[in-house]
């Protein structure tokens, strides 16, 4: 099934005539103005890639959301503080934006259509490379945008992206439609770099500080932030996808303190373990035969384990590392 809508020519202009055909995210063409349907004709018509990424989910307010769509200037001074983008954007006219990625490409970014739920961006840009030292092209990117909320009522936007380029030079153009699964995705991370960026911002701004610093005699930091992070009433959940980056001592000193440390806090444990054991040893009391040949109860008092509550105390990140070695994740 194919749409065609057709606007009437005006004397002395082009008639734009945009064909749709089956897709997941569809085009607000009966609310777009006619020069920006004209514009989006001249992509999605004849397009050299074409692409529909998959949701993300940002867990910020679609207000909060909408503000860094909003703002992009100033969301990219925050990418860049960040250290999750080169991006270095400046204002051009009320809706658009310029901006350059630090990697070889700049673009300006129209926005065409804003709805609550749907943004349409005409994108013209340039790409220096190596292999191609100028590559020049328009795109269009249409941003769809939902409201979630979880079973504690905390909201977040889930978008999903769309996205058209047709490149200028008719020879190249071939040359990457032949190659489209090679070169799709190198076309598509440009193209969806800034928005992708705004959601890796909404990320970093939805992160909680549960604690300021990790006591020094702790060996192992896991534990006891898994301990903090459940004593908030947070949810520790295993990540397989996530990366995770670890810094080792980098002097001898750092190495040998980092040794110090862990020796010292295991025999912090042996010596919490004995105790334990000492303080049941003593709770098992037995007596002699009682007349009638009734024999006493054996009585039992309660570890000192049972008492932990993880509250950051001095046994709680050995306590925490003991029921989490025992976890199924550990175990692989």
């Amino acid at each position: 099934m194919t749409l065609v809508l057709l606007v009437c020519p005006v004397a002395g202009e082009q008639t734009c005539e945009v064909h749709v055909g089956d897709q997941e995210l569809g085009f607000p063409l009966d609310k777009m103005e006619r020069h920006a349907l004209c514009r989006l004709a001249g992509v999605v018509n004849d397009p050299t890639t074409s692409h529909v990424n998959p949701p993300i989910v940002t867990p910020v307010g679609k207000a909060v959301y909408d503000f860094l769509l909003d703002h992009m200037v100033l969301t990219s001074a925050l990418v860049r503080q960040s250290a999750l983008g080169d991006y270095r954007v400046h204002q051009v006219g009320t809706q658009g934006f310029f901006g350059d990625d630090g990697q070889g490409s700049e673009a300006l970014f129209d926005l065409l259509y804003l709805a609550p739920t749907q943004r349409v961006y005409h994108v013209q840009g340039s790409h220096h490379g190596k292999v191609f030292s100028l590559v020049t092209g328009e795109a269009i990117v249409l941003l769809t945008a939902q409201t979630r909320s979880d079973n504690s009522g905390k909201g977040s936007v889930e978008t999903q992206m769309a996205v058209y380029s047709r490149l200028d030079n008719p020879v190249l153009a071939t040359l990457v439609k032949v190659l489209q699964p090679l070169l799709r995705g190198a076309i598509n991370e440009k193209l969806a770099g800034p928005f992708l960026a705004v959601h890796r911002l909404g990320e970093l701004i939805a992160f909680r500080k549960v604690l300021d610093t990790i006591p020094p005699d702790v060996s192992m930091d896991e534990a006891f932030v898994e301990a903090i992070v459940i004593r908030r009433g947070l949810e520790v959940r295993y990540a397989p996808d996530a990366i995770v980056f670890s810094m080792g001592p980098l002097t001898v000193s750092d190495f040998v303190l980092q040794r110090r440390r862990n020796h010292e806090r295991k025999h912090d444990r042996r010596q919490e373990r004995d105790e334990q054991l000492a303080g049941r040893a003593r709770g098992q009391l037995e007596t002699a035969p009682r007349e009638g040949g009734e024999r006493a109860e054996r009585t039992r008092a309660p570890g000192r384990c049972r008492d932990c509550d993880f509250s950051g105390g001095h046994g709680a990140p050995f306590v925490q590392a003991a029921a989490a070695s025992e976890s199924p994740v550990n175990r692989r």
